[in-house]
């Protein structure tokens, strides 16, 4: 039989990690022109083939996978740092949590989304959370903690030894 407290606390872990990773999810990207953003923003930046090579170039110089740029759109996400006339600064995620900063040709920059919290979404996954975690608690999904039911014995039919013939 499994104890009540281990049988709660497997259900109290996994749902705390199911809105962890649930909330890394909610946000959204949408399209902005490069006049509206400013240093700090976090941004998605597709460019033209010449200026990503730059940055692939800037990036493989310091050591940042390449498994963080998107190959096929030519783009890549991270944080602006400083905007100038013809370049912008976004800092980017390297390997084991480094960061580097690329620089990027404004003239270069294709398309360009600002990151931001999206309360649909992030209504959406903590609903869905919360009925998981609950299905779990109750038991119709992970199954009951309750004791097993009783075994009924099987029921033995008497031989008689002696037998009276009728005539």
């Amino acid at each position: 039989m499994i104890e009540k407290t281990s049988a709660i606390a497997f259900p109290l872990k996994l749902g705390a990690l199911v809105v962890l990773l649930s909330l890394t999810g909610c946000y959204n990207y949408s399209e902005a022109a490069l006049g509206s953003v400013s240093p700090g923003t976090r941004v998605r930046v597709r460019l033209n083939e010449d200026g990503f090579g730059r940055v692939v170039n800037q990036a493989a110089m310091n050591g940042v996978p390449l498994e963080s740029m998107d190959m096929n759109r030519r783009g890549f996400v991270g944080r602006i740092t400083d905007i100038g006339p013809d370049n912008m600064s976004v800092e980017m995620r390297g390997g084991g949590g480094s960061t580097f900063t690329a620089e990027v040709l404004t003239g270069a920059i294709q398309g360009l989304a600002v990151r931001s919290l999206s309360k649909r979404k992030t209504f959406g996954s903590v609903a869905g959370v919360v009925a998981l975690f609950a299905m779990l608690v109750s038991g119709d999904f992970y199954g009951t903690t309750g004791p097993e039911p009783p075994v009924e014995p099987e029921y033995l039919v008497p031989i008689s030894f002696l037998s009276i013939p009728f005539p």
